[in-house]
Order: structure tokens, then sequence, then C-alpha cells
């Protein structure tokens, strides 16, 4: 048990902080975060179910809205997932490929991992980037 700094004057202390939409616990736990993105996507399911789309639109609409959701911010979050969280998270994303809302062929983590990859790319690939690197280290990450 680690005991926390003094307090300082006139800044209170929170349990959980919610930046862009991504909520982290102050131990860097994102479980609320998982629990909120779970619940919302559920209730984004449930109301497509409500309209009666056919098949092709349900896919299409659970990309542009289910997924979305999930893949926001994905890099900001995605490694401070505890084990249960990522349990969580491909549970429920393979209930969505049984029912046919998504493809069966891939996994929450490997998406995280290609989102991880194409943010890293963007950063050393770009020479207007504060934190743009050499050659050297463009061959190193990728």
């Amino acid at each position: 048990m680690s005991i926390p700094p003094s307090a300082v004057p006139g800044i209170a202390r929170v349990e959980f902080t919610e930046a862009l939409g991504v909520t982290i616990s102050r131990n860097f736990s994102v479980s609320v975060h998982v629990t909120e993105l779970l619940t919302n996507t559920i209730r984004s399911i449930r109301t497509l179910k409500q309209h009666g789309l056919p098949p092709e639109a349900v896919h299409t609409v659970f990309q542009a809205t289910v997924m979305t959701q999930i893949h926001y911010a994905s890099p900001a979050w995605c490694g401070f997932t505890s084990a249960d969280d990522r349990g969580r998270l491909e549970a429920f994303y393979r209930r969505c490929a049984r029912f046919g809302y998504c493809n069966n062929n891939t996994t929450i983590a490997s998406m995280c991992d290609e989102a991880d990859k194409q943010l890293f790319s963007r950063i050393i690939n770009n020479p207007s980037y504060l934190f743009f690197s050499s050659s050297l280290y463009q061959t190193t990450f990728l």
C-alpha cells in the first residue's frame, strides 16, 4: 500500500478522471472505462435489433457505431487494461461475431495492436511531428 503525497491546497483528489471520453482511475486502471464502453455498445446493439435491419445493414451499422466506440482512443487506454478487462472485451466481441454483427477472424487485442502500429507509423513518418525520429528509429519500431 502506498501513501499518497500530502494534499495541495485548492486541488481536490479524485478517484477517477475523464479525458477526451476515456476514464482512468488514480491507479491507472481503465476498468471503469471498459465497463462504460461495454454498457454503451450493448445499448447500441439493442437499438439496432429494435429497428429490424437486414443482416448486411446491421453489420455496416455495427462497424460504424459500436466498433468506432471501441476503437476510439484505444492506443491511449488499451495498454492499461487488466486481464479481466481484456477478457470482457473479447467475450463481447465473440458474442457479436456469433450473432453476425462482425467478422470472427480477428480479436479486440489484434485491433488495438494495429491501432498502435498505425499511430507509431504516423509519428515516425511525419517530419513535422514533435517526436519525429530518424530512419534509425523507423527501422527499430517497425
